[in-house]
C-alpha cells in the first residue's frame, strides 16, 4: 500500500519555523509544504523552499485545510486497545505486540468478543503484562456493558475525561493520545510522551532534561492548534 502524502501549513516563520520549513521540504518525503502564515514573511527564503502559499495569519491555513486532524478512525474499540499496547514501550515493539495478536485472532482490528470471554490472567499469557491485560479486560467490560462510544457524546469533555481516566490502566497519556488520534481533538500536547520531548530538545526549543512544565509552557504558543505542532514534532524524528 503506498504512503500517503500529507499536506501541511507552517504557522510562524521565525528562526524555529525556517528550521521546521527546511526539515519538511528536505528530510521529510511523506510531508508536502504547502502553506507558510506569517505576517512578515521572508519571501526570499519561502522561494528558494518551491511552490508554497503565503498568508498573512493563521487561520487562512486553517480554512483552506490543507492541515487536517482528523479522525483517523471510528474504531474506538481497536484504537483504544492499540494505545493500550503501546504504554512504556518502543513504537517498533508495539508494532510487534500487535501484529501477533491480531495474528492469533485471525484479523486485522481489534473487537470486543476476542477478549470479552477470557480472563485478564489469560489475556496476559497472549503476551502482554498483568497490567494491560487487567486494563484490557476493563475496556472490553465497558464497551460491551457501558456504552463507552455513546458516552463520547453524551458526555460533556470534563465528564468524559473522568469517566475515561476511571477505566484501570488508563491515563493522561492515553487520554491525550486518544483525543488526538480517534476524536480528532485539534489542541493536544502531551509532555508525558518522550518522543515529543526528544524531538522539542532537538530541535533547540528546550533544555534536555528540563522539568515537564517547561515543555507544556513553551507548546502553549501553539494553542489552539498543538495537535498538528505534535504530528510535526513526531514526524521529525522519522
Amino acid at each position: 500500500m503506498p504512503h500517503q502524502i500529507i499536506n501541511v501549513g507552517l504557522i510562524g516563520l521565525g528562526r524555529i519555523g525556517k528550521m521546521h520549513a527546511k526539515n519538511i521540504c528536505e528530510k521529510l518525503p511523506l510531508l508536502n509544504l504547502k502553506s507558510i502564515a506569517d505576517p512578515k514573511p521572508d519571501l526570499e527564503f519561502i522561494q528558494n523552499l518551491g511552490e508554497i502559499t503565503v498568508h498573512e495569519n493563521a487561520q487562512e491555513i486553517i480554512s483552506n485545510k490543507h492541515i487536517n486532524v482528523s479522525k483517523s478512525t471510528e474504531n474506538y474499540y481497536d484504537s483504544l486497545i492499540r494505545l493500550v499496547i503501546s504504554q512504556f514501550i518502543s513504537t517498533s515493539a508495539a508494532i510487534s505486540i500487535t501484529n501477533k495478536l491480531l495474528l492469533s485472532f485471525d484479523a486485522t482490528v481489534f473487537k470486543e468478543e476476542f477478549f470479552e470471554n477470557l480472563t485478564y490472567q489469560q489475556i496476559h499469557k497472549l503476551g502482554l503484562t498483568k497490567n494491560k491485560a487487567k486494563c484490557i479486560k476493563d475496556i472490553t467490560y465497558k464497551f460491551i456493558n457501558d456504552d463507552f462510544s455513546q458516552k463520547i457524546t453524551s458526555l460533556s469533555v470534563q465528564e468524559f475525561n473522568r469517566y475515561f481516566l476511571s477505566i484501570y490502566g488508563l491515563g493522561p497519556w492515553t487520554l491525550n493520545m486518544f483525543k488526538l488520534f480517534s476524536l480528532g481533538d485539534e489542541d493536544i500536547f502531551s509532555s508525558k510522551d518522550a518522543a515529543l520531548r526528544r524531538a522539542m530538545e532537538e530541535s533547540g526549543m528546550v533544555t534536555l532534561g528540563s522539568d515537564h512544565k517547561e515543555y507544556d509552557l513553551y507548546a502553549m504558543k501553539w494553542k489552539p492548534f498543538r495537535s498538528i505542532a505534535s504530528l510535526h514534532l513526531w514526524r521529525s524524528l522519522d
